[in-house]
């Protein structure tokens, strides 16, 4: 898979100004998923990739797999996933009361 620059209403100054990596460790995911036949694999997928480098998660996506898949090599659990996740950094506007989640979120050094 090829990925591309595409961030919603960001520049890509702005996706520095949260971590100069930031960038590189989205980019490194994406490359690491293999071609899927259906998108529930695909998301399932990403649940694993994202998590595993410490991003919180809004919900489980359907149908994904209970145990990671062992292409990632990844050796958390899923009890170790939930245990650890902040369903709060998946929300996608701080100064009001909105409802709305990403679906994943991660603090970098106080910015989401």
């Amino acid at each position: 898979m090829k990925p591309h620059t595409y961030y919603y209403n960001c520049s890509p100054e702005y996706i520095h100004s949260i971590d100069p990596n930031l960038h590189g460790e989205v980019e490194s995911i994406i490359r690491l998923l293999p071609k899927r036949d259906k998108q529930s694999e695909i998301n399932s997928d990403l649940f694993w990739l994202f998590t595993s480098k410490g991003w919180c998660y809004d919900t489980i996506p359907t149908g994904y797999s209970h145990e990671c898949p062992e292409t990632f090599d990844i050796r958390q659990s899923i009890h170790e996933i939930k245990d650890q996740n902040l369903r709060d950094l998946c929300r996608t506007s701080t100064t009001i009361d909105a409802r709305w989640h990403a679906d994943f979120g991660k603090s970098f050094d106080g910015k989401l």
